[in-house]
């Protein structure tokens, strides 16, 4: 019992160095590259912290473990918007941006909705492949449709704007690449020992010690972006991160798999769940486009008290 917990803090420590040195390396060499910066900030960003979601999900599903694929992409997005967001707020109320309120929220609300609905419908690579087209219309359209808000470059948040060479970032983007893919092997390795111990089912051991230890990087950019006082990427960070859960990661989850997975009541309830705190963390951001600490304090209760209950 105490290897297996050791894999799991193990893991996810690996998880939380290894995708944030991914990313910085990635950031610094779009920025090299010219890249835009709102591609930065949705490729890099978007599709950086949702990393380790990405390769564990698709090596429990790979491995036949589906139910631990679909509880980690459920459980890291409940944990996005309801014990990072909260914890953020309690650091400092955030500002949240006309483009996370107008564009990501509604969009990651929608992006639940359809992942549950491939659940339903038995989650295979058809519906793998339709969860990932929804991913390239999401990107498309972010990426070419004008905006005309005023938020902060979210590139900047890992590009400090000096010159880096291409070699070293080169070399950290590929080590955090490979640290990531071992911190993944890891935590699962250690997750479903624990849940063999204990008795619990593959499903809740996804939901919530796989999905904490992959929801880790979330927190390592929420924290750079308040401390560069670039709150007002935060929401937007996370609504856009649970788009890339539900689309990207469910999305190949459903074309690696080599197990089928049935809709049991827990997958319903943390859908359900998913689906409601999206609501509920667009609904508070609204509320004169901040959040509070009393408001990250309601999110933040909210993940205390319904994830116990879901077992």
């Amino acid at each position: 019992m105490a290897v297996q917990v050791l894999f799991v803090l193990a893991g996810a420590a690996l998880l939380a160095f290894a995708s944030d040195q991914l990313v910085i390396g990635a950031s610094r060499l779009a920025a090299a590259a010219r890249m835009a910066p709102i591609a930065i900030g949705i490729l890099v960003l978007g599709f950086g912290t949702s990393a380790p979601e990405l390769v564990t999900s698709a090596s429990a599903a790979v491995r036949g473990e589906t139910d631990v694929a679909v509880g980690n992409v459920l459980g890291s997005s409940i944990a996005n918007l309801t014990l990072v967001l909260g914890v953020a707020c309690l650091y400092r109320p955030l500002r949240v941006s006309r483009r996370a309120l107008w564009r990501e929220a509604p969009i990651a609300i929608v992006a639940a909705c359809a992942f549950l609905i491939a659940l339903y419908l038995g989650f295979g690579r058809l519906l793998g492949a339709a969860l990932l087209a929804g991913a390239g219309l999401f990107v498309w359209r972010a990426l070419t449709v004008p905006d005309d808000t005023t938020t902060s470059d979210a590139g900047e948040v890992f590009d400090d704007g000096r010159h880096h060479p291409l070699r070293p970032e080169a070399a950290r983007t590929l080590l955090g690449l490979a640290g990531t893919i071992g911190g993944a092997q890891l935590l699962l390795l250690g997750a479903l020992g624990i849940a063999d111990s204990w008795g619990i089912s593959e499903a809740f051991a996804g939901l919530t010690l796989v999905a904490l230890g992959t929801s880790l990087p979330e927190v390592v950019t929420v924290l750079q972006a308040a401390r560069r006082d670039e709150a007002d990427l935060v929401a937007g960070n996370l609504f856009g991160s649970n788009v890339f859960n539900f689309l990207v990661v469910g999305g190949v989850a459903a074309l690696v798999a080599t197990a089928p997975t049935e809709p049991t009541p827990l997958m319903v309830g943390a859908g359900a769940l998913a689906i409601g705190v999206s609501g509920l963390a667009w609904l508070l951001s609204a509320n004169g486009g901040r959040l509070n600490r009393w408001e990250g304090g309601v999110l933040l209760a909210v993940y205390l008290v319904a994830i116990p209950l879901l077992y």
